[in-house]
């Protein structure tokens, strides 16, 4: 069971907005998120208080291999997470932190706060995404879809006559690739690798400390 810094039954206080915030079962107890600092962040990057007090943090303890973070619009999330029963009457988006990632050795790993607040951020850019109908979503999903394909079809040529097996690693190989050139170039991903200073320069546009690591 997760735990959760707000009580479900209560309705979202519009004039003091904050995000629920939700631990995972197992989460390191040393993170912590201030709900107010997160919501400082929020308002930062354009989204409106009434957003943000129906919005969820997830604070997920599964190692993850290459999935940082993800927003949710309300339907999936909820779906996602259904076991999770503090984000069943969430009303808003719902985006997940992972706090561990797996190294090339596949050993998991806790990422640092600091890691975790751009990843914070860079999500939240695209929930604000999401509420103002950001055209770059749109056109940024149809870049990664088409590039998606396109590696899916390379790679299922290049398997022709070496068995099924082949092929289809090749084909499901190649649409991974397709699918990461894809997300590289995408407007939406670029603009929120920008914000959240996930760039090579390091220099962000929006910062937040709303999560820390207790010593």
């Amino acid at each position: 069971m997760s735990l959760s810094q707000s009580n479900p039954s209560e309705s979202p206080n519009i004039a003091n907005a904050v995000p629920r915030i939700v631990y995972g079962e197992g989460v390191d107890p040393s993170i912590v998120v201030s709900p107010e600092e997160k919501a400082e962040s929020s308002r930062a990057l354009g989204r409106t208080d009434e957003a943000i007090a129906n919005s969820a943090i997830y604070l997920d303890p599964k190692p993850r291999l290459l999935n940082k973070g993800t927003h949710y619009p309300n339907w999936l999330g909820r779906r996602r997470f259904s076991s999770v029963p503090e984000l069943q009457d969430v009303k808003g988006d719902i985006v997940r932190i992972s706090t561990v990632m797996r190294d090339k050795h596949l050993k998991p790993v806790p990422r640092s706060a600091e890691l975790m607040n751009k990843t914070s951020v860079h999500e939240d850019v695209h929930a604000a995404q999401a509420e103002r109908n950001d055209r770059n979503v749109k056109i940024g999903w149809g870049i990664i879809s088409a590039a998606t394909l396109a590696g899916a079809t390379m790679g299922h040529n290049a398997g022709d006559g070496r068995g099924a097996l082949t092929r289809g690693v090749m084909t499901a190989s190649g649409a991974f690739v397709g699918y990461m050139a894809g997300y590289r170039v995408a407007p939406h991903e670029r603009q929120a690798r920008k914000t959240a200073g996930q760039v090579l320069s390091g220099k962000a546009e929006v910062t937040t400390r709303a999560i820390t690591r207790k010593s």
